[in-house]
């Protein structure tokens, strides 16, 4: 089923419906210019799509693999962040 007011023509089963995204990125630096467009370029393929970005919860200062786990402040952000998203898509 194509139609022409998607990228490529492109539609899906899921067009008109409610929509909605969380984007998340961890970066080593510590300061939101370092992380560059990040979250931008993680926002920009689900807008044409019809999706409302909910909220964005960027990670700064942690490098090692699955250090955001030790790290209890990033964690609740990203609960209070999945509560936001889950009330959205009710």
């Amino acid at each position: 089923d194509f139609t022409d007011d998607r990228p490529r023509g492109y539609s899906s089963r899921l067009a008109g419906k409610d929509r909605q995204a969380a984007v998340c990125a961890v970066c080593e630096q510590v300061d939101r210019k370092d992380m560059g467009y990040t979250l931008e370029m993680l926002r920009m393929p689900l807008e044409p799509l019809g999706y409302a970005i909910t909220g964005e919860l960027p990670v700064f200062g942690i490098f090692d693999r699955g250090k955001v786990r030790d790290n209890p402040d990033v964690l609740e952000q990203a609960r209070e962040l999945g509560k936001v998203l889950g009330q959205a898509c009710a």
